[in-house]
């Protein structure tokens, strides 16, 4: 779990995040009360711009039902978006980048575990 950004996003940035929640509501997700998430409700663009561009593990999740996508390859397309924003957004492909290394070793060690022989238990 990621803590609120340290210094807001630039204001169209803010903006962003505002119309990135708009898209989770129209895809029928509601305000998030479990993580520090996009889907979090703001009052004010100030507010807002301390919002991650991410959404939380429980809101991804009801997002890939309704959509449908693959999270490692969502993931690796936002982490080169934000890159190209240079510093702005430099924290959050930081983060995307840890998420798909993260993922991908989960990843591979239930890989390894399926492939585990287990004739020595009969």
């Amino acid at each position: 779990r990621r803590p609120p950004r340290s210094t807001p996003k630039p204001s169209s940035a803010a903006s962003d995040v505002y119309k990135r929640q708009e898209f989770g509501h129209m895809f029928g997700l509601k305000h998030c009360v479990f993580y520090s998430c996009a889907m979090n409700g703001s009052n004010h663009m100030e507010e807002a711009s301390t919002r991650p561009l991410y959404e939380c593990p429980v809101c991804l999740r009801k997002l890939q039902l309704a959509i449908g996508f693959n999270i490692v390859e969502r993931y690796k397309a936002l982490q080169i978006v934000c890159s190209s924003f240079g510093n702005s957004f430099g924290e959050d492909a930081k983060w995307y980048q840890l998420r798909v290394a993260d993922i991908e070793k989960s990843l591979s060690k239930i890989k390894k575990v399926k492939t585990v022989s287990y004739t020595h238990l009969r």
